[in-house]
């Protein structure tokens, strides 16, 4: 496995991960038309079915922890563990890094310049970077590198898990953070991005946005929960907790330039 530390590399070993469910190839279909388009070479990753896991086992991944405010969803576990299946193949394939992938993304061709121009190569020590739009967060640091793309850090990580860059010092973190209970969706396991050493970082411009065509199954399901009265006290509990917390460890961040490996134009 790469270091977190690795001394710079003219080639880095690196894949794009798509992570579909085999009971939806159409999206299948539209992410392989895609990336063969920008003649990007692409692995699948099979999705993990929440609603496939035997009662028991789902018990075991749902046991409330308190560090969220109620259970998770089937499909929230589902999704989790479908990330967790990417980290391990990472791991499992001594990758640098890997592009992961939603399948109802639309993905723009400034991708492939940046991945054949090897522009994350002048990077080092970072675990995660989303390249998905980052609605309602504000940028507070930027580096530029190859192009006209910029690291940056918001003041807040991107909820989105549609699209991001994962280092195999991420893909560890990932895995080591997990201890067979899904306490968080996977989009607010980046958000909490103390509980495994990640910091809130994006890329500019943005590589990838959500697809018209296909909607969030999980955000559906979400948006069909009741909320009761209990639920939205524990909900504001949560949301203060998380807020002190972010504010607490937003300060202990490392400066940008730590994250360089040669000396680039910086603002932060």
């Amino acid at each position: 496995m790469t270091n977190s530390h690795a001394t710079l590399v003219d080639s880095p070993n690196y894949s794009i991960l798509v992570i579909n469910m085999a009971k939806n190839p159409d999206r299948k279909q539209y992410m392989q038309q895609q990336l063969a388009g920008l003649s990007l070479p692409h692995q699948f990753i099979e999705a993990v079915d929440g609603a496939a896991i035997p009662a028991d086992v789902m018990a075991a991944y749902r046991k409330h922890t308190g560090v969220f405010f109620k259970p998770l969803s089937t499909g929230e576990v589902g999704c989790y563990l479908s990330h967790l299946k990417a980290a391990q193949f990472i791991v499992d394939n001594c990758l640098d890094y890997a592009l992961i992938l939603e399948d109802d993304v639309t993905i723009k061709p400034e991708l492939a310049p940046l991945l054949t121009n090897n522009t994350l190569n002048t990077l080092y020590n970072w675990k995660a970077i989303k390249v998905t739009t980052a609605m309602g967060r504000r940028v507070v640091g930027s580096i530029n590198l190859h192009g006209n793309h910029k690291l940056v850090r918001y003041n807040k990580p991107p909820k989105s898990t549609l699209g991001y860059f994962l280092s195999s010092a991420g893909a560890q973190a990932l895995l080591n953070n997990f201890n067979g209970v899904v306490t968080l969706p996977i989009d607010l396991q980046f958000q909490h991005f103390w509980l495994g050493g990640f910091d809130s970082l994006g890329l500019t411009p943005h590589l990838v946005y959500t697809t018209e065509p296909f909607s969030s199954q999980i955000g559906q399901a979400r948006k069909l929960r009741k909320t009761t009265l209990g639920m939205f006290i524990a909900k504001m509990r949560y949301k203060i907790h998380y807020f002190i917390n972010l504010k607490l460890e937003f300060n202990k961040l490392p400066l940008l330039k730590h994250y360089l490996h040669t000396t680039t134009n910086s603002n932060i």
